[in-house]
């Protein structure tokens, strides 16, 4: 974590209008806050560098910035705190595709509350799925020896049942005509008494993102009985169960951060830092490629670990922007006595009141570092040609040329392999990415002008070609 950072809640503002900041200071030290302008942005020390005015404008602290986490990854909640309160009995279901396996236990979803009481799925390094059975800082956890496929789907039933003194747990794979179903038996822990914690989907807590999952969930249910374990209910099914505690379907309310419980108590639920919805279920055909036409094959959830939308950090400055400012671009600037940070933004007109004779349009989402800009070592080339001659007092002919090309050398930094970690997101581990890549574009103009009754006519022939030129990998020798 950077020693001093923040970002504001807008990237641009209109004059009139506050804007907020959210800083985070971990470096112990008193902070100072004032507003810039910024008249050049840009490290190249060739064009003078990063250069600031200051403005009067106050700056409101509205609370201490102290030191803030990133809460990286996406999750869900489902349902209220006390959703399992005092359920000592109960049927939970939900179907899951694991995407990537990590060095860290990944959890599936949880029920266990700050009194360490519920019910815990996980994923292992080895992609192997376990259960916690956790009851009064108790635990006892359970394997599946199968190592779960990456991209296939399994269905996953949990039957706690107080009256045997039993639960029952089962994985059936679905995305094999033939998948093979395993089922495992054992005594429930003596002393368990539910949870009053929310579900939680794909993160080890309800309240933040806590050893997240990476993959799909689709479909979960939950039922205040232990129901026989050949009871194959499907979502709706279990929504109109008498005891039903809530059914999620996530086909519904693609557009939202919400999650529609189409049961009788509509405990819906909640998604944080926007996991991918709408993506393929266990229901999908391959026959309809548009989630909107058919909801209930793209039923599905996609979370990741490094997922965020926002940092929900407090607010601690604000600036009030008044009327009439001038339009441009500013930035927080941050000080304290080893450390400074700038977090820029915006002012822009009211709609209808500019009057600026130059409108500029500013890239927001590109290259920050130096050296992805400036500093890169890339070779271009520009060549242009001309040639024209009058052949006659009839004939006018004109011929151009013009072409622009540039290479772009990616090199390794170490000579360890790089490997594909993750087909699906196309996420690369590892180095020794050496590569090269060339684009080019010429054109070719040949005009002809001769004369005709009522005046001149040009006949033109004209060939663009832009293509690249190559896309290649390279393998060099260390030595070289």
């Amino acid at each position: 974590m950077l020693a001093l950072t923040g970002y504001a809640n807008r990237l641009s503002v209109i004059a009139g209008q506050s804007i907020r900041f959210h800083v985070s200071n971990h470096s112990g030290q008193a902070l100072e806050a004032g507003l810039v302008r910024v008249v050049c942005a840009d490290p190249n020390p060739d064009i003078g560098g990063v250069r600031y005015e200051a403005c009067e404008l106050p700056v409101l602290e509205l609370s201490t910035p102290g030191p803030q986490s990133v809460p990286l990854g996406s999750y869900a909640r489902l349902g209220p705190a006390d959703l399992l309160k005092g359920i000592r009995s109960f049927t939970l279901c939900f179907h899951l595709q694991a995407r990537l396996h990590s060095s860290e236990t990944q959890v599936i979803c949880s029920t266990i509350d700050d009194d360490l009481n519920g019910i815990q799925f996980e994923l292992s390094q080895q992609g192997q799925l376990v259960l916690q059975l956790a009851s009064q800082n108790e635990s006892q956890f359970f394997r599946f020896d199968e190592t779960l496929q990456r991209h296939c789907w399994y269905r996953c039933k949990l039957v706690i049942d107080a009256l045997s003194g039993t639960f029952t747990w089962q994985l059936r794979d679905l995305s094999h005509a033939d998948g093979k179903s395993m089922l495992q038996t054992h005594p429930v822990l003596g002393s368990f008494v539910g949870s009053s914690a929310a579900l939680s989907i794909a993160s080890a807590s309800s309240q933040l993102p806590r050893q997240c999952f990476n993959g799909r969930i689709e479909d979960p249910w939950l039922i205040a009985e232990a129901l026989p374990l050949d009871s194959e209910l499907n979502l709706a099914e279990a929504a109109s169960h008498p005891k039903c505690l809530g059914a999620w379907d996530f086909s519904q309310g693609f557009e939202t951060q919400t999650l529609v419980d189409i049961g009788p108590n509509q405990h819906h639920g909640e998604l944080f830092n926007t996991p991918t919805r709408a993506v393929r279920g266990s229901l999908w055909t391959g026959k309809e490629h548009c989630f909107r036409h058919a909801p209930r094959q793209y039923a599905a959830i996609h979370f990741h670990q490094d997922d965020l939308d926002d940092c929900r950090w407090p607010v601690t400055h604000e600036v009030r922007i008044p009327e009439g400012f001038a339009s441009d671009a500013y930035a927080l600037m941050l000080k304290t006595e080893d450390h400074q940070e700038n977090i820029p933004f915006f002012v822009v007109p009211k709609l209808g009141t500019s009057k600026a004779k130059i409108a500029v349009l500013v890239s927001t989402y590109t290259y920050t570092d130096p050296s992805q800009t400036y500093a890169q070592d890339s070779g271009s080339w520009v060549y242009k040609g001309e040639w024209n001659s009058t052949v006659s007092d009839k004939l006018y002919l004109e011929a151009r040329y013009g072409d622009f090309g540039y290479y772009f050398p990616l090199m390794a930094n170490s000579d360890a392999n790089y490997e594909w970690r993750d087909t699906g997101r196309l996420v690369v581990e590892g180095a020794n990415q050496k590569q090269q890549l060339d684009r080019d574009r010429n054109e070719t103009a040949l005009r002809r002008t001769e004369p005709e009754p009522s005046g001149h006519r040009d006949h033109r022939l004209q060939h663009a070609r832009h293509e690249r030129l190559g896309l290649f990998k390279r393998i060099r020798k260390a030595t070289q």
